[in-house]
């Protein structure tokens, strides 16, 4: 199984992200609040997790859709 993407979004906000490749991917920033637990709580939702989001994000407000590459 290969992410291709993940979008996060609703009417006034929205996230893509598409830069995944095969093998290792490091998602990573120098600050904090900059989405990198959304993208993984997000795509760990969208493969049935329960939802581990942040208390302060209001994951019933979005839309998530993952794209996968499967063999």
């Amino acid at each position: 199984m290969i992410i291709k993407s993940i979008f996060i979004g609703n009417t006034t906000e929205a996230f893509l992200e598409v830069g995944f490749s095969e093998g290792f991917n490091l998602i990573y920033s120098d600050d904090n609040n900059k989405g990198k637990t959304i993208v993984i709580q997000s795509i760990m939702y969208c493969m049935g997790n329960n939802s581990v989001f942040p208390a302060s994000f209001a994951y019933e407000e979005y839309y998530y859709i993952l794209t996968l590459e499967l063999n």
